[in-house]
């Protein structure tokens, strides 16, 4: 876990792990800053947005930068362990899924 997207930043690199949990909306560098550093560094790993704003700019962005999923404040936890669990264990990491983003 991760106070900001730098720290964040920090930890994907490393720790490397098999997924990351990003808050779109974040002090300093936020969720889409996060996902462009990512790019930028070459590091490829599932990633799942959370957002309390329908920005659909926000979510194609998101998307374009390899984000899995995107969901919505306030959300039902299962449906993120659901996400985190297909995310983590699908073949095709980065074919998008029928869950809109």
């Amino acid at each position: 876990m991760a106070a900001s997207g730098e720290e964040g930043l920090r930890k994907v690199i490393m720790d490397r792990p098999s997924l990351a949990i990003v808050d779109i909306k974040m002090p300093g560098m936020n969720g889409v800053e996060f996902l462009r550093e990512l790019h930028k560094r070459s590091y490829h790993l599932p990633v799942i947005a959370i957002t309390a704003y329908e920005d659909e700019e926000l979510a194609e962005q998101a998307q374009k930068l390899g984000v899995r999923y995107l969901l919505y404040k306030p959300f039902d936890l299962s449906t993120l362990y659901n996400m985190v669990d297909s995310a983590i264990t699908c073949e095709c990491r980065w074919e998008l899924e029928a869950i809109p983003i």
